[in-house]
């Protein structure tokens, strides 16, 4: 996550230290419903969605509001390790999330780089290893490199870990699925590797230089409508607990304002899943997938995205099981 439509190129992040939470497994673009577990009773799966949408904000903060944005992902997780005791399952993901910006301005071709492909705004690739214990608990920890093939801005390292609970022994078909996340950035520089990089040079806001650390709470309360139809209800609220949600900006009468939030945002939406009608096959399990976000802003957010203190995301996809 970052920017760079008119506003700034810079660095992300999604996760990162604090003991007990565990990681993530698509960054920062997961807002549509993962794919329906397929028929593949292995330890090997793969999941992957093709989503459309009609803006990108990561944690809030905009990446892009216009032009056609396409996000591709794949994920391949491996289960290491299946018990009856305390540890249930040691699991392995890999994989990548992608936001490409047709006709945007953070789409267009870096000066500074005019061999980079102009549209491809970035890149994420992450390693997961989660722990399931009793009591329907796991614990994570991920490491993502959020990279720009378009040089849009820098990369930025970040070690997450998070920490989810499967209600549903307890919710029965209506699960709430709540988590906690804590995400830190490391081997950052001023202005570089950072999400708030682009925003606050180090100049004028104390700190601004140091990596940020992330907090996010939320959870997805989940029912089943009508035979496979199912609708979730996604909520999420992000905090800056060191260094995170920074800028510094010139005001109408010439003087520095530094922001320094701690409050990133709150997010709600509406999601719903349908498996295509057919039996799965040697090709997994199909679904077509939407949802719709409303996003309230905290201060620096709000200054990112033009004074704009909530913003309405939509996307549309197609994913993918086995």
């Amino acid at each position: 996550m970052l920017p760079t439509r008119a506003v700034r190129p810079f660095g992300s992040s999604i996760l990162a230290a604090a003991f007990l939470l565990t990681c993530l497994a698509t960054p920062a673009a997961a807002q549509a419903p993962a794919a329906d577990a397929g028929p593949n009773a292995g330890d090997l799966h793969t999941t992957g969605n093709l989503d459309f949408s009609n803006a990108y904000f990561f944690r809030g903060i905009r990446q892009e509001t216009d032009g056609l944005i396409i996000q591709p992902s794949l994920d391949v997780g491996y289960t290491l390790y299946k018990g009856e005791g305390s540890l249930k399952t040691f699991s392995l993901n890999v994989g990548t999330w992608n936001s490409i910006h047709h006709d945007a301005p953070s789409g267009q071709r870096n000066p500074n780089n005019p061999n980079a492909p102009a549209p491809w705004y970035e890149s994420d690739f992450y390693a997961t290893l989660s722990f399931g214990v009793s009591g329907g608990v796991n614990v994570g920890v991920t490491y993502t490199a959020y990279t720009s093939p378009s040089s849009a801005f820098s990369t930025v390292k970040e070690v997450g870990f998070k920490f989810t609970v499967d209600d549903t022994r307890w919710t029965h078909k209506y699960s709430l699925k709540p988590y906690g996340l804590i995400a830190a950035e490391f081997d950052t520089a001023t202005g570089t590797g950072q999400a708030d990089g682009a925003f606050c040079q180090g100049t004028f806001v104390d700190g601004c230089s140091g990596a940020g650390t992330y907090i996010e709470i939320g959870g997805a309360p989940s029912f089943p409508v009508w035979k496979q139809l199912t609708v979730a209800i996604p909520l999420k609220a992000g905090f800056g607990l060191i260094d995170y949600y920074q800028a510094s900006f010139l005001d109408a009468n010439g003087q520095v304002t530094s922001l320094d939030s701690k409050f990133g945002f709150f997010s709600i939406a509406g999601a719903v899943s349908v498996p295509f009608p057919s039996k799965p096959g040697r090709l997994g399990s199909w679904n077509l997938h939407g949802s719709v976000e409303y996003l309230a802003l905290g201060e620096m957010p709000k200054f990112v995205n033009n004074d704009d203190g909530s913003q309405v995301n939509v996307i549309v996809g197609l994913g993918f099981s086995y």
